[in-house]
């Protein structure tokens, strides 16, 4: 039983990328390097974009100097994005504390002195869902966000990603 409340309880707090996004800013930067490739045997990104997937853009990206010289990104389109993230950022607090709260209800359940299966598998569910809903609304945001990018701008990032 204890391996079971173990492995539960380490499912159940794997960290979210999203609830990052959510609630950690980025600084800006008041000027941004002109475009262009780093010069050979420049520093690698910087962690906010040294991940996987586009780039490995991730938080408030477009504010990021290396992906502003990668992606030639204007400071409309900044704008524009930084526009639809504060947009959508209460709604992704929100989705991202029911998470926390489903999460918390389960690891109740987990730690009782006698676990009730169905109403564990009742709550994993739960928060399944609630992570669900979460990960729906940052990816329609990210989204909206990439759909403020020129063909240009898009090629350069899918080009990235390969």
């Amino acid at each position: 039983m204890r391996m079971l409340h173990a492995l539960l309880a380490a499912v159940c707090l794997l960290p979210m990328a999203s609830t990052t996004l959510a609630q950690t800013p980025v600084p800006t930067t008041s000027s941004h390097p002109a475009p262009g490739p780093l010069p050979a045997g420049a520093p690698a990104p910087p962690p906010a974009i040294a991940g996987t997937g586009l780039m490995g853009l991730s938080g408030r990206w477009w504010l990021n100097a290396y992906a502003v010289q990668r992606l030639h990104v204007s400071s409309a389109q900044q704008k524009q994005m930084d526009a639809v993230f504060r947009e959508s950022r209460p709604h992704l607090i929100d989705l991202s504390a029911n998470m926390e709260k489903a999460e918390a209800s389960l690891d109740l359940l987990l730690w009782a002195e006698h676990p009730d299966s169905n109403k564990i598998s009742q709550q994993i569910d739960q928060v399944a869902e609630a992570r669900a809903e979460l990960e729906k609304a940052n990816s329609k945001m990210l989204l909206r966000v990439l759909l403020l990018l020129t063909p240009e701008q898009w090629a350069t990032l899918t080009q990235q990603a390969h």
